[in-house]
């Protein structure tokens, strides 16, 4: 050491930094590789991005600026449902006549921007007329969408506006045990946190006789519990994703996928 220079001593540390740092990820990944589930899970809670910038300086050279940002769940779980309060619909359907003729029907989420909106597909009936109110309290008619379980925002002529989507997830990648958020309410919004207790799984039907048997994801269960559990009400994972749709009736909280409710929407705008 007493024959190195200063910037050969800088060069020999940054090395054995490095080093360091790999047995110490290699360790890590062991261990937890290792660790009973219970552990890893409450590991696994906290998500940590780490956020790299390149920084020019008056030298010419780069400086690599590396930051780590520690996310918990309680911070995604806020993120997802801001993300996603702008784009729930409180639906009121009016069927016949006489004063049990209107009635509140269910909770819609606008999917995209023209204002297609899923709900419970049960509720779409033929016939009936439809009213949607947003969260800033502007009402619209609503109307079927030919050959679809979904409605649609009837705007008036030549409006430009636009609404506030969701972003759809994949129904198909959700886990035994994944934390969910369900947003539900009839005047105000209401928000339950829980986790995937059971995925439904169906056999797939049979186009021919030689064809392989296969299941699919038919509904989802959970331990979720809303103040006020209305049909049609989203649940999202903890990226704000829709992921399900509640279903009318259902026992345990259950769920119709996403990936079989937007198969309702034969028509796009």
């Amino acid at each position: 050491m007493d024959n190195l220079n200063k910037h050969q001593i800088i060069l020999l540390t940054l090395l054995v930094s490095f080093i360091t740092s790999i047995a110490t990820g290699i360790v890590t990944v062991t261990l937890l590789d290792q660790a009973p589930p219970g552990v890893t899970q409450t590991i696994n809670r906290v998500v940590e991005k780490t956020i790299e910038k390149v920084i020019p300086v008056d030298t010419g050279k780069v400086i690599r600026e590396v930051t780590t940002v520690v996310v918990n769940e309680e911070e995604r779980t806020l993120d997802a449902v801001e993300k996603n309060a702008k784009s729930i619909v409180r639906i009121n359907a009016t069927l016949g006549t006489g004063e049990e003729a209107q009635y509140f029907t269910s909770i819609g989420v606008i999917v995209d921007s023209a204002g297609f909106i899923l709900t419970d597909p049960a509720l779409v009936v033929t016939g009936a007329i439809y009213e949607g109110t947003l969260p800033d309290g502007k009402k619209y008619k609503l109307e079927k969408v030919k050959d679809s379980d979904a409605l649609q925002i009837i705007k008036e002529k030549d409006s430009k506006e636009t609404f506030v989507p969701v972003t759809l997830g994949n129904s198909d990648t959700l886990r035994l045990g994944q934390s969910v958020i369900a947003l539900g309410g009839r005047e105000r919004s209401t928000v339950g946190i829980g986790n995937v207790t059971e995925l439904i799984t169906k056999e797939q039907k049979k186009e021919k006789e030689t064809d392989p048997t296969s299941l699919y994801l038919a509904g989802i269960e959970t331990n979720v519990t809303l103040k006020e559990d209305l049909a049609g009400g989203p649940l999202l994972n903890l990226s704000g994703e829709l992921v399900a749709i509640r279903v009318k009736g259902a026992e345990k909280s259950q769920y119709l996928p996403i990936n079989l409710a937007k198969k309702g929407i034969t028509s796009t705008p």
